[in-house]
């Protein structure tokens, strides 16, 4: 035997979901920014030095968000690669 609840009338169970749905939107839009931001910086980059090397694709793949925003910024005024990530590590 089957029991179904609707959780409309549950205020407990209301909570969790709207809380789970909140908390899953919010990952999202960080995920898509993060994407956003990783394929931004790579364009710019192979748009002013041509193809990447594969260390500088593994840091960019690894930054944060703080990161890539200020890598973004320094690719405007920057004359090589080691300009904007710094040294290869």
């Amino acid at each position: 035997m089957s029991v179904i609840i609707d959780i409309r009338k549950h205020p407990f169970l209301m909570k969790i979901q709207m809380d789970a749905l909140k908390e899953g939107k919010a990952e999202g839009k960080t995920e898509g920014k993060s994407e956003a931001l990783t394929e931004m910086l790579k364009e710019q980059l192979e748009a002013k030095f041509g193809p990447l090397p594969r260390g500088a694709k593994s840091r960019i793949a690894d930054a944060d968000i703080p990161q890539l925003k200020r890598w973004v910024r320094k690719v405007l005024t920057a004359s090589t690669i080691e300009g904007v990530l710094g040294k290869p590590r």
